[in-house]
């Protein structure tokens, strides 16, 4: 007997009037479209208020709400109060702007919401387009392989993981650890991201075999210092099995000296992981690409889009130098997603080649900016940003009131507001005070970090709208900040 929707009443996600939804979407497309067109004129930050909090702290909804209302929210209680990094003077941590043509291809991939993760599909194959972009870009070799990943976070997880299985001389993913006759270590500078050592601990490596190298004035990885941790380790009956290139630190912007690492690697027969996160992009712009010498002999690297490429949260990407590392570190045999013809045909599976298995079609957005920018203009991007950070410098090294922390290596600026015949432990303190109020007044965002045991007013430039004024408002605003406190 026919079946017909009276007799069951099912239901349906869609709009019962299409037209409706059709015109709050264009209304949501033009809001956001005029709140990037205008972002500079609002704070980059603000706190919440109570009134804010409260409305993330109500009931379950358990009935049906009109689309326009919950948008209505939207634009109350999130929108005016979001991390700033969209803002021109947002200089906070180490992130990414977004672009208006990024939340377009965002969009359009929710519309499609096909997960590349298996089968002769397009989202499969822009992924694939994407990686092979990234190779070419980085320096890569052609049959190198790679992965969209959420972010550098997740991406130098997956390399470590490699660097563990592929070492080991055992198989680590039958019999685990414990198979282990020798302690694995692995060696980064002491100014290694935390991820890492996170990524250590979670391979089940541990912190403690971790190995912090020394770092010169630079604040590179100190060449001799790694040799010597790794032949001490090797007396003692260990087993070295990776070294850890920063192309970018997050404190300071420094460079490893990344072939001098890979000489090393190849020596002792270690893995070479790199964490490109920001910089391995500036490697788009010739003029800084002589900085990242040997990054393209990496075994892998992992970095981030969503920062120096300027697109939208998230989207990170690892390449992998042995085109076979990641199936023979992730691969599983599961019956029902095997490989095959038609529907499940098309390249290897990207469920193979990491640890999830639902994955969002995040390559869209890097195929849509590649395509519309070329990696010319990105490159010229990421120039622009460090010839603003260099200008940064300038600024506060011609400032009686100011006094830089670090060299600037590349695109962070790590600076203090000094005062005549105050220690350092005063000196710490009073640049707090006045990051917190340069925070809470709207005017810039950046971050704070500690160089060299002192408190540093830090700024990493990663924004495509910054312009050199925002960076002369940055130091009056320190300087005045600074005075206004001394009288009190």
């Amino acid at each position: 007997m026919k079946s017909t929707e009276s007799q069951y009443n099912e239901e349906t996600l869609d709009p019962n009037d299409w037209d409706q939804l059709r015109r709050l979407g264009t209304r949501m497309l033009w809001d956001m479209l005029e709140h990037l067109e205008t972002i500079s004129e609002r704070p980059v930050w603000q706190p919440t208020s109570p009134q804010v909090r409260a409305a993330f702290q109500s009931p379950l909804p358990l009935s049906e709400s009109p689309a326009e209302s919950v948008y209505e929210e939207f634009l109350q209680y999130i929108l005016p109060y979001t991390f700033g990094n969209t803002h021109p003077r947002f200089w906070g941590a180490v992130v990414g702007t977004g672009t208006p043509l990024g939340m377009l291809s965002d969009m359009l991939a929710a519309g499609i919401n096909s997960p590349p993760s298996l089968g002769d599909n397009a989202p499969v194959w822009v992924e694939k387009q994407v990686i092979d972009w990234c190779k070419q870009a980085i320096g890569f070799p052609d049959e190198a392989n790679g992965i969209l990943v959420s972010g550098t976070t997740l991406g130098s997880l997956l390399g470590l993981t490699m660097a563990r299985s592929l070492k080991a001389k055992f198989d680590v993913r039958e019999e685990g650890l414990i198979a282990s006759a020798q302690q694995m270590t692995a060696y980064g500078s002491d100014q290694m991201h935390g991820s890492l050592q996170r990524a250590i601990e979670i391979i089940g490596i541990g912190n403690k075999n971790l190995r912090r190298i020394p770092t010169n004035s630079q604040g590179k990885i100190d060449i001799q210092e790694l040799r010597k941790a790794i032949e001490d380790d090797l007396t003692k009956g260990l087993q070295p099995f990776c070294v850890i290139g920063n192309a970018g630190t997050t404190n300071t912007g420094a460079i490893d000296p990344l072939l001098e690492m890979s000489e090393i690697a190849g020596e002792y027969d270690l893995w070479l992981h790199v964490d490109g996160a920001f910089g391995a992009l500036a490697t788009l712009s010739p003029e800084l690409r002589p900085k990242f010498e040997g990054i393209h002999l990496a075994d892998s690297l992992a970095f981030d889009l969503h920062k120096w490429f300027y697109l939208p949260y998230d989207i990170g990407c690892l390449l992998v130098r042995d085109d076979s590392a990641l199936q023979h570190s992730f691969s599983l045999h599961m019956d029902y997603l095997q490989e095959g013809e038609g529907w499940n045909g098309g390249p290897e599976h990207f469920v193979d080649m990491g640890l999830q298995i639902s994955r969002s079609f995040r390559a869209l957005k890097a195929w849509m900016a590649f395509k519309t920018y070329g990696v010319n203009k990105i490159g010229r991007l990421i120039h622009q940003n460090v010839q603003q950070a260099n200008y940064l410098a300038e600024l506060i090294q011609d400032s009686l009131e100011l006094e830089l922390l670090a060299p600037v290596n590349l695109n962070v600026v790590c600076f203090r507001h000094t005062v005549a015949e105050k220690d350092n432990d005063w000196l710490d303190k009073f640049n707090e005070r006045i990051i917190r109020q340069l925070h809470a007044s709207g005017v810039a965002i950046p971050t704070d970090t500690v160089v060299n045991g002192r408190f540093a007013i830090r700024c990493a430039i990663v924004n495509h709208r910054t312009r050199r004024e925002d960076l002369e408002l940055l130091v009056n605003e320190v300087i005045k900040l600074g005075k206004a406190l001394l009288i009190e």
